[in-house]
Order: structure tokens, then C-alpha cells, then sequence
């Protein structure tokens, strides 16, 4: 009974793990990407590296990247709970 219900969790475990990796994974490339581009506005903003014509446009595109990031993290963690309260509810009914 219990090796039952270890392979059942074990496989619920696996293809929820490859369902967040393929949702995941675009989304991760857009939040690293807007992530370096964000650290890369910041370190010549730091470095006084920008001129003051471009501090204003800079300054909207890393509010813009700050909100995008924002989004994905918080589209990620509904996926998660989602997935996670899907198992919750499948380890209840005693498969």
C-alpha cells in the first residue's frame, strides 16, 4: 500500500515538475534577460556612465522591466500553487 502511494506521489511529482519547467522556461529567459538589461541600466547610472539626456528614458525603461518581472514572478507562483494544490487534492482521495 505504501510503495503504491510513493509511486503514485513520485509520478505526480515528475510531471509536475516537467509542467513548470516547460511553462517556466520561456518565462525564464524573459526575466533573465529583462534582469540583465535592468542591472545593466543600473551599473551605468551607478557609474555616471549616462548622460542626463538619457537618465529620464532609462529610468522609464527600468520601471518598465521592473513591472515585467513582477508579472512573470507572480504568474509564476500561481502556476506553482496551482500545481501544488492539484496534488494536494489527488493525495487526498487515497489513489
Amino acid at each position: 500500500m505504501f510503495k503504491k502511494r510513493r509511486l503514485f506521489l513520485e509520478n505526480k511529482l515528475t510531471a509536475l515538475k516537467i509542467t513548470i519547467f516547460t511553462n517556466m522556461s520561456t518565462e525564464n529567459f524573459e526575466y533573465k534577460t529583462a534582469m540583465e538589461r535592468l542591472e545593466n541600466i543600473l551599473e551605468r547610472i551607478d557609474n555616471s556612465e549616462m548622460e542626463i539626456d538619457e537618465l529620464a528614458g532609462a529610468v522609464q525603461e527600468a520601471t518598465d522591466l521592473l513591472r515585467k518581472c513582477r508579472q512573470i514572478l507572480v504568474a509564476t507562483e500561481k502556476s506553482v500553487q496551482e500545481a501544488l494544490s492539484g496534488l494536494d487534492g489527488e493525495t487526498e482521495t487515497g489513489a
